[in-house]
């Protein structure tokens, strides 16, 4: 927990604490999730493919899965950047978020939005993976995450709209 030492948090935490906080949960979320599923997809990349009858291309199924954990690496990549980023710039942030506000809300929120469909999209692929195997068991992880992330959006918008409002 970062220590509040702006002349804005006498009683509690200003809104650049709570921003800076909150992204110190956020990244860290970012980070497990991508290397669990970084590690599940390429210990799954390099492993053997059982191939059902013939049926299944598992060279296609391989290439959904490094898709995926490319995608996982870069959410992961991304998160550790910007939580290092605002480790070394930290007072110039909760600085901006407590007296400009419009540009340094919407920026935050638009980076947020960014590394949660990252993980969306690496869950996406992994789906088109699975979808070799069992058409219905794809297009329902398919729908489910497809929702999620449509649901993720919508709250960015909403969450967006209040702030900059």
């Amino acid at each position: 927990m970062r220590k509040m030492s702006c002349s804005a948090c006498s009683d509690r935490p200003c809104d650049g604490h709570r921003s800076i906080q909150w992204f110190d949960k956020f990244f860290g979320a970012v980070v497990a999730i991508g290397t669990l599923g970084a590690g599940f997809t390429f210990s799954v990349i390099f492993s053997e493919m059982e191939n059902l009858n013939d049926q299944v291309d598992t060279n296609t199924v391989r290439h959904f899965l490094i898709i995926a954990w490319l995608l996982f690496v870069l959410s992961v990549a991304i998160a550790s950047m910007c939580a290092a980023l605002f480790q070394f710039m930290d007072r110039e942030y909760i600085w901006s978020v407590n007296n400009s506000g419009k540009v340094v809300k919407s920026v935050k929120s638009l980076g947020s939005l960014v590394l949660q469909l990252l993980i969306v999209a690496a869950f996406i692929m992994s789906a088109r993976a699975l979808r070799r195997y069992d058409e219905d068991s794809g297009k329902a992880a398919e729908v489910i995450i497809g929702i999620f992330g449509c649901l993720l959006i919508v709250i960015w918008i909403y969450e967006g709209y209040s702030e900059i409002r």
